[in-house]
C-alpha cells in the first residue's frame, strides 16, 4: 500500500498499525492457539486494494517452538468507465463525422476533482495507461468504454476528454493542455452538434 494500514490479529486480540508495503511484521511470545489476520481498509491510500491471504482466510496456528507465517498481498482494483457519444447531425448529413477508430485517437482520459462550477480544470492531468475503445452502434451513437484505471480512494474523479472535430460543437468544459484544446464531459453521455454553415446570400431589390 501507499500508506500505512492497520492488521488485526484476532484469537490474542492484538492490533497492529503502521504496515508500510513491502513489511516484515514479526511477533514474539505469541500465546499457542489458532489465529486469523485480517487488514482493515486504509482510508489514507490512494487506490483502493483487495488483500488476499496465505494461507487462505488468513488463518494460522502457533504452536509451541514454531514459526507461524500468513502473508498479505493487496492487489489494487482496476475500474471500467463507458460513455455514451451522440451525434446531433441528421446520420452524418454533412459527411463530417469521424469513425469510431478516428474519434478514438481523438480522446484522452483527465483527472482531476469533482467538476463544479468553481472547479479549476487547469490542473487536471492526462492519464496515460487508460485503454480506450469505441464502437460504433449504427444509431449516430457511439459506445466508449475506458478500462484500465486504478479504483481511486483520494476524492478525485476521472473523465473522458476530446480534441476539437471539424464542423461539431460539444457540449462540455474547454481545457487547454499545451497547444491542444480538449472538451472536458462531466457526465456519462456526451453531445456533439453539428454546426451548420452560415453563407452570404446577396439580394437585389428592383423597384
Amino acid at each position: 500500500n501507499d500508506s500505512p494500514n492497520t492488521g488485526t490479529v484476532s484469537g490474542g486480540s492484538l492490533k497492529i498499525s503502521g504496515i508500510h508495503a513491502n513489511s516484515t511484521i514479526t511477533l514474539l511470545n505469541v500465546p499457542v492457539g489458532e489465529y486469523t489476520v485480517t487488514e482493515a481498509s486504509g482510508n489514507g491510500n490512494t487506490y483502493v486494494y483487495t488483500p488476499s491471504f496465505s494461507p487462505e482466510s488468513g488463518e494460522t496456528t502457533v504452536t509451541k517452538g514454531e514459526t507461524a507465517k500468513v502473508t498479505v498481498t493487496n492487489t489494487p482494483k482496476k475500474q471500467k468507465l463507458e460513455y455514451s457519444k451522440v451525434w446531433n447531425d441528421g446520420d452524418d448529413a454533412a459527411g463530417l463525422r469521424p469513425t469510431a477508430e478516428a474519434f478514438k485517437r481523438d480522446l484522452v482520459v483527465m483527472l482531476g476533482e469533482t467538476i463544479t462550477e468553481d472547479t479549476n480544470v487547469a490542473g487536471f492531468t492526462i492519464c496515460t495507461d487508460a485503454e480506450i475503445s469505441v464502437v460504433d452502434n449504427g444509431s449516430d451513437t457511439y459506445a466508449i468504454t475506458v478500462s484500465g484505471l486504478l479504483e481511486r480512494n483520494d476524492g478525485k474523479s476521472y473523465y473522458i476528454a476530446e480534441k476539437a472535430i471539424t464542423g461539431y460543437k460539444p457540449q462540455g468544459v474547454p481545457i487547454e493542455k499545451g497547444d491542444i484544446t480538449y472538451t472536458l464531459f462531466s457526465g456519462n453521455l456526451l453531445h456533439n452538434n453539428l454546426v451548420i454553415p452560415e453563407y452570404p446570400i446577396s439580394v437585389r431589390k428592383v423597384w
